[in-house]
């Protein structure tokens, strides 16, 4: 009867929210998972399915934007 169940069921709808940062980005682990939580927090507050890259060290690869710049506006392309 499980496996007739478990065959009806429909699969659960899955969201993803990231906060993703370059291991660069901090001297030590605390302050790598600290930014790596602050934008994972940021991505949460901008609604579901989102990716936020935390801070960088240099510019984006392809990018020759300033050190230190959050390349929000490349993620959101990316993944329009």
């Amino acid at each position: 009867h499980l496996a007739d169940a478990c065959a009806r069921a429909e699969a659960p709808t899955v969201t993803v929210s990231m906060g993703v940062v370059d291991t660069t980005a901090a001297t030590g682990a605390d302050a790598l998972v600290r930014l790596a939580d602050d934008a994972l927090l940021a991505a949460k507050a901008q609604g579901r399915d989102r990716v936020i890259i935390g801070p960088v060290l240099g510019p984006v690869s392809g990018d020759a934007g300033e050190a230190g710049r959050t390349p929000v506006d490349d993620v959101d392309a990316i993944t329009s």
